[in-house]
């Protein structure tokens, strides 16, 4: 996995603040990345520390700067005089990050930490750029120490072996008089009702077999937030931060981005298996897709004609980019007919498979651009190739030169199974790479981008939607065979005449 060079503490780091006349001790554990990356804060819940976040907090620090912090009274903190409410545990907070020197952060707070977070965001909305809230209490239904008890005993039988541990250890850590002098704070707050406050996008995150955090509370509290949504991962509980690092850490990168945390298509990394005749119906599609790249893959080692044959037409330019481990000439199809009505084709030759990482890629397309002097183009875009397009419409160098761009099964919020993969060009697709993450920020060029793509991709399970875009769905399942398909053949030829832009369409597939 790429990372930023970090700064990163081995252990906690004791900070004294002031609050409410009285001086308490906090711990923070960091990993410091360059200023323009995101910050991310990790505040835990009753009774816990930042070790249940650890997971999590490693794959975060591969992005920006991560501060999980240990309140009064947790972990290895002294206890207080006092047991304080959560108003006080938000003033604790804001006076530390004061102390970092942190302006702006999405803060994640799990279970009795989402109030914290809630009301840091009331107290403090200067510092909570958004905030996640990860398994929230407390449910108004479940409002009593009997219900709370029984749904963590559940809780216990439903999560992995490490994470009981963590939270018994903890437990012990905090000690019992300790957890029954806060609980009655946590009991009281009303999340639902203080969440209304909050001016900044929350993103309520649960796991589906959470008996804590119930589905329909959590939609509640996103429903009563300004600017809220809701979100849960299948197959997980409570503690989803340890049990799904990968894919909570996906799901809070994007949205850190101000993309949305997880593709319609799909609400979340993960998912159960379908019916065994769509199955059937995937495999089908599965075998057709691979067969129409290997064609293509053969014909394109082929002689045949030059790139200096396409460069000829009098309508809007075209320039065309490869997926990765594609040639221009996989494009073939889509070139003859931008060529046919009329434009000039400009391909990308130097790009050869297509196997550079994306910013260099992006640096050789921007170099044709000025070289060839053109203007008002059209890119037309495969696979990685969208990615590509993409970071050479946010380059300022360059990005006045182009129009719009129609990129085709696109991974722009990466692909888990990258992670599999040990080849780099291939694993640099992770829904938290850098460059994934990168070019999820890069909203303002959304709007002249149509993504295309088909109702089944066995390399994107994520999908191609893109935020703000123009979204068109074919019909047809696979990565490669919709570059022939007759519909996406006709998306492309509009937009090369008529180029893109999506405020100015109905409402998104």
């Amino acid at each position: 996995m790429a990372a930023y060079p970090l700064g990163m503490s081995s252990r906690p780091e004791r900070h004294t603040v002031t609050v409410d006349g009285e001086a308490v001790d906090v711990d923070v554990l960091s990993a410091v990345a360059p200023d323009d990356a995101p910050v991310f804060v990790l505040v835990h819940g009753i009774g816990m520390s930042h070790r249940y976040f650890s997971r999590l907090h490693d794959r975060l620090a591969a992005q920006g700067t991560v501060h999980s912090i240990d309140l009064p009274g947790f972990g290895a903190t002294p206890h207080p005089r006092r047991a304080l409410a959560v108003e006080s545990h938000a003033r604790v907070l804001a006076a530390t990050l004061d102390a970092l020197g942190v302006t702006s952060a999405t803060v994640v707070g799990h279970s009795m930490g989402t109030q914290f977070a809630v009301e840091l965001a009331r107290q403090r909305p200067d510092l909570t750029e958004r905030i996640v809230l990860i398994g929230p209490v407390v449910d108004p239904r479940h409002r009593t120490v009997l219900r709370q008890a029984v749904s963590l005993g559940i809780d216990c039988l439903r999560e992995p072996p490490s994470a009981n541990w963590l939270v018994f250890t903890d437990y012990l850590r905090a000690g019992p008089v300790w957890y029954l002098r806060t609980l009655p704070s946590m009991m009281a707050y009303p999340t639902v009702e203080r969440v209304k406050d909050v001016g900044c996008p929350v993103l309520v995150l649960r796991g589906e077999r959470d008996p804590i955090a119930h589905e329909p509370f959590c939609r509640q509290l996103a429903g009563a937030a300004p600017e809220g949504r809701m979100l849960q991962l299948r197959g997980h509980a409570h503690v989803i931060q340890h049990s799904a690092p990968r894919a909570v850490a996906a799901v809070l990168s994007r949205f850190a981005a101000g993309a949305e945390p997880a593709p319609e298509e799909t609400r979340a990394p993960g998912g159960q298996l379908p019916a065994p005749r769509e199955l059937l119906r995937r495999w089908w599609w599965w075998t057709l897709d691979y067969a129409y790249a290997g064609w293509w893959q053969a014909r394109s080692l082929l002689p045949g004609a030059s790139p200096e044959a396409f460069r000829e037409g009098e309508r809007r330019p075209i320039v065309v980019i490869p997926g990765v481990y594609e040639t221009w000439r996989f494009l073939l199809p889509l070139v003859a007919r931008l060529h046919a009505a009329g434009h000039p084709v400009h391909v990308m030759p130097r790009l050869r498979h297509n196997r550079r990482p994306v910013a260099e890629s992006a640096g050789f397309v921007a170099d044709l651009l000025e070289e060839r002097d053109l203007h008002d183009v059209v890119i037309v875009a495969h696979s990685k190739g969208g990615l590509i397009g993409k970071s050479v419409m946010a380059d300022t160098r360059v990005a006045g030169r182009v129009s719009a761009m129609v990129a085709v099964s696109t991974p722009f919020s990466g692909s888990r199974y990258a992670l599999l993969m040990l080849v780099p060009s291939l694993r640099a697709f992770s829904p938290y790479a850098p460059t994934t993450v990168r070019l999820a920020r890069e909203m303002a060029v959304n709007t002249r981008i149509r993504s295309v793509f088909g109702a089944f991709d066995p390399h994107i399970p994520e999908g191609s939607h893109l935020p703000g875009a123009e979204n068109e769905r074919v019909d047809i399942g696979g990565h490669f065979r919709i570059l022939g398909h007759p519909r996406t053949i006709e998306l492309v030829l509009d937009a090369a005449a008529n180029g893109v832009d999506a405020r100015e369409l109905s409402p998104q597939t």
